[in-house]
C-alpha cells in the first residue's frame, strides 16, 4: 500500500484541531506533524500493523537470504529427519 504523504501540519495547528486530525488518521489519512527538525506521523492502527508486518517480512527475507548464502555448500537436512526431530 503506497500513499502520497500529505503536507506537514504545524504543531500549533495540530493542537488547535487535534480531533480533526485524529479523525483523518482513523479514516486512513496519515497526518504529518512538523516543527523545525522534529517530525511525527499520525496513522491508524491498521496502517501501523501493516507497516510492522512489512518490516518483519523484510527482516525475515534478509535473514533467509543470509542463511542460504552461509550454508550454500553444506548438505541440507532430509525432511524425514526434521519431522522426527519435531515429532511430526
Amino acid at each position: 500500500m503506497y500513499m502520497k504523504v500529505p503536507k506537514n501540519v504545524g504543531i500549533t495547528e495540530f493542537r488547535k484541531k487535534i480531533s480533526l486530525y485524529f479523525k483523518k488518521a482513523i479514516k486512513g489519512e496519515p497526518v504529518v506533524i512538523a516543527k523545525e527538525n522534529v517530525q511525527a506521523i499520525l496513522i491508524n492502527i491498521d496502517q501501523y500493523n501493516e507497516l510492522i508486518e512489512a518490516y518483519e517480512d523484510k527482516i525475515d527475507a534478509e535473514t533467509l537470504e543470509r542463511e542460504i548464502k552461509k550454508n550454500k555448500n553444506k548438505p541440507g537436512t532430509p525432511w524425514e529427519d526434521i519431522k522426527k526431530e519435531l515429532n511430526l
